[in-house]
């Protein structure tokens, strides 16, 4: 799960937004759909929430209402053009109790509210109906609204359901045995039209439009007010067994044995148990546990949750936005296509976020982390981590221990937090913050082949907060930030080193003493700052290469601070 600030926007499928306030109900959805949709009675409000199936479905509480506990869950599918609305009861309590979930809906074409149809084929929404719809015909051009409350068969049919006006309103009486925990599901969904509206109400009814997507096997079991089938159940053996679903959903069992089991379509949940097994997600939504073994796991299309537990796990995430948690022991984690989250866990791991913007946590140990393609966070967390961002404009955080980090192309920020870090930034205006510990501190590509890339055109900012740090602005062949121009005197292309203390703090220079010097001046913010000028006494002007922050007037270059070679 992933904490979040509420409110929060989600859009589906068809564009419609879907602003999901405090307590979980609508604010206003797409052209003033609602004026506050689908509000639970006396479900308190919440600052925060966590989310689930890669950020698609908002959590709010559990909180205690009435001498229940209920907790909200709302989803909507990127796939999809419809929201879900899990009110979950539970009682905690050691005796029965009865708990009325209550909702209402205010439509936002207010007295222009007209109702389109009812599952009963009448103009009358009540207790009979599973379904309304509803349109706007005072020109304001509101979505056609879809509310299915309910399904055909289910073993609890609503004690209330009107349309009074502008107003939904429907409720479920629940009677909850001590422990007991019941669930009331139902949908909403905005649309351009009223055919549109009228199919998707008929789908929904009867769970179609894959309505139970992300649905556990023990929450469709507590859903009171649909008839949710299970997930098709297949078991293998303590053996080897090649185990293969269908285009629909399964819960998958390996068992013991090294096995090959594969989802196919469908949002499976695979659990490889004991074994070395290989498993293949397939199409769909998929949930993997590889459970104890050397397991290869491949997510393949759709957003997938993998996680590897014990063992030495290969796992590849595959088209879609995948949540990847190696879990025990050195793993080797592939995000692929997408915006993947993926978590280490424990050990010496290596993880590829592919392409993506992706985020990353190596977890304990000493790790290899790529960020790849797209716009990246990685933290190294917890070890002698090797960081490599990549492509993009990456956010990286070393953790604790003795970091190395490669920033690559990008405007990248780099952190190196705890230890004795190395950080390079590569191509970019990068920003780097060393953090406690001696660092060096290198802001361009230092694996260019020419002077252009060694800072050309570029300025870094470069902190190296507490600890005796090196910045480093220049090598044996190059100086750092000279963009080789004789015209120029390199305003546009230099490092910025905000706290640097010549007492304790080094910087690395190319060449000779002779071929610097310092200019005070007095910054835009009434700070004295020194430009670092870098003066061959050629025909080229003086470069400015590097001005420090806050510099004391006793700075010379002198001093043992300067470092040449």
């Amino acid at each position: 799960m992933t904490d979040i600030t509420l409110p929060i926007n989600l859009f589906d499928s068809s564009g419609f937004l879907w602003d999901i306030q405090s307590n979980g109900s609508i604010g206003d959805g797409t052209n003033d759909a609602y004026d506050g949709g689908l509000n639970l009675t006396n479900f308190p409000s919440f600052n925060t929430a966590q989310t689930e199936e890669n950020g698609r479905e908002v959590v709010l509480g559990a909180a205690s209402v009435d001498g229940v506990e209920v907790q909200r869950k709302i989803y909507v599918p990127e796939d999809q053009s419809w929201a879900r609305f899990l009110e979950i009861v539970t009682n905690t309590s050691s005796s029965t109790v009865n708990y009325t979930v209550n909702l209402n809906a205010n439509l936002g074409s207010d007295g222009g509210t007209v109702l389109v149809s009812t599952s009963s084929g009448d103009n009358v929404f009540d207790i009979n109906d599973n379904w309304l719809v509803t349109d706007d015909f005072d020109g304001d051009f509101d979505p056609t609204m879809v509310h299915v409350i309910g399904g055909d068969n289910s073993s609890l049919s609503p004690n209330a359901a009107s349309l009074n006006s502008d107003n939904i309103n429907f409720a479920y009486d629940l009677t909850l045995a001590p422990g007991e925990t019941q669930i009331v599901m139902h949908f909403a969904a905005q649309n351009s039209d009223q055919a549109t509206a009228l199919a998707k109400a008929a789908e929904l009814e009867s769970l179609g439009l894959d309505a139970l997507e992300g649905i556990s096997q023990q929450e469709r079991q507590q859903i009171v007010n649909f008839i949710a089938k299970p997930l098709i159940t297949v078991v293998g053996t303590e053996g080897r067994d090649i185990l293969t679903g269908s285009n629909r959903g399964e819960q998958i069992f390996g068992l013991g044995g090294n096995d090959v089991i594969q989802g196919l379509g469908g949002n499976d949940e695979i659990f490889g148990d004991a074994g070395n097994d290989n498993i293949f997600g397939g199409n769909g939504r998929d949930t993997v546990e590889g459970g104890a073994g050397n397991d290869l796991i491949f997510g393949d299309a759709g957003n997938d949750t993998l996680a590897g537990n014990e063992g030495r796990d290969d796992i590849s995430g595959g088209d879609g936005n995948d949540t990847i948690d190696g879990g025990n022991n050195s793993d080797r984690l592939n995000g692929d296509a997408g915006n993947d989250n993926i978590s280490g866990g424990d050990s010496d791991d290596i993880i590829d976020g592919g392409d993506g913007n992706d985020t990353i946590d190596g977890g304990n140990g000493n790790d290899r982390i790529f960020g790849r393609g797209g716009d990246d966070n990685i933290n190294g967390n917890t070890g002698n981590d090797e960081i490599f961002s990549n492509e993009g404009n990456d956010t990286v955080f070393g953790g604790n221990g003795n970091d190395q980090i490669f920033g690559g192309d990008g405007n990248d920020t780099i952190f190196g937090e705890v230890g004795a870090d190395i950080l390079i930034a590569g191509l970019g205006n990068d920003t780097l913050d060393g953090g406690n510990g001696n660092d060096r501190l290198t802001g361009v590509d230092t694996s260019a082949t020419s002077e252009v890339g060694f800072g050309s055109g570029e300025i870094d900012t470069l902190t190296g907060s507490s600890g005796r740090d090196t910045f480093v602005l220049g090598d044996s062949n190059f100086v750092y930030y000279d963009d080789g121009q004789a015209l120029t005197t390199g305003e546009f292309d230099y490092a910025l080193i905000t706290d640097f203390n010549f007492r304790e703090d080094f910087i690395q220079l190319k060449g000779s003493r002779d071929f610097y010097s310092f200019d005070f001046f007095t910054s835009a913010t009434g700070t004295i700052d020194a430009a670092l000028i870098f003066d061959p006494g050629v025909t080229a002007r003086g470069e400015l290469i590097g001005i420090l922050q806050n510099a004391s007037l006793d700075l010379n270059i002198s001093s043992r601070a300067f470092v040449f070679v």
